[in-house]
């Protein structure tokens, strides 16, 4: 016995820069400042997301520059690093 499939139809996706077009165009013709002000909260929400998903590299050299600015203060190595890290990334 077969089962009949319904027929369907597949659309495939456009191309990246055509859907990159599609959008400038549909942002350039909006009007609407509330859905603006939406979408730029939600681009800035998107941006910093991935910025924090990043791993912070360092340089043994950038690291021993930051303890040489901070020598005064009586800090280990590890507290030092750990207040840049607070102070520079807000952690």
């Amino acid at each position: 016995m077969k089962v009949k499939e319904p027929a369907v139809k597949y659309n495939a996706m456009p191309s990246i820069s055509i859907m990159r077009s599609r959008l400038v165009q549909a942002f350039e013709n909006e009007n609407d400042a509330d859905f603006i002000q939406m979408m730029y909260a939600y681009m800035l929400q998107k941006r910093n997301e991935q910025q924090a998903g990043q791993s912070a590299k360092y340089s043994l050299s950038e690291l021993k520059g930051i303890i040489a600015l901070e020598n005064d203060n009586g800090m280990s190595y590890d507290e030092m690093r750990m207040a840049y890290m607070k102070d520079k990334f807000s952690l």
